[in-house]
């Protein structure tokens, strides 16, 4: 199964117990044989210690401002949709984007996972 994964950042240096938290699930994800992508939309928070075991790609998202972000991630979703089979959106933040999605004529499945 092809996943793409959206995250803020992935900081595996000196983040918080969430970055550690997706890091894991990303790599058991990739160990499955699953392809997994992981697009971060503030990369230069992105702090990486060990080698990956699943793609990342870094979008930079100019503006923190909520909406701003919100239809930022929501136009990665729509454009990478013909290399994605379901998409898991990481953290409170990006729940809305899920919806604007599927509301705006997506047809990918969205999971969305709330690590608090």
């Amino acid at each position: 199964m092809r996943i793409t994964c959206l995250a803020l950042k992935l900081n595996t240096v000196d983040g918080g117990g969430s970055n550690f938290a997706l890091n894991l699930q990303l790599n058991y994800l990739a160990s499955r044989g699953h392809s997994v992508r992981l697009i971060t939309v503030f990369p230069k928070q992105n702090k990486i210690a060990e080698p990956l075991s699943f793609a990342l790609i870094e979008k930079y998202s100019t503006n923190g401002r909520f909406l701003h972000l919100q239809k930022f991630v929501t136009h990665i979703l729509q454009a990478e949709e013909s290399e994605t089979d379901v998409y898991y959106l990481d953290g409170q933040a990006l729940i809305w984007c899920g919806g604007e999605y599927r509301q705006t004529g997506g047809t990918k499945p969205v999971v969305a996972y709330i690590n608090c």
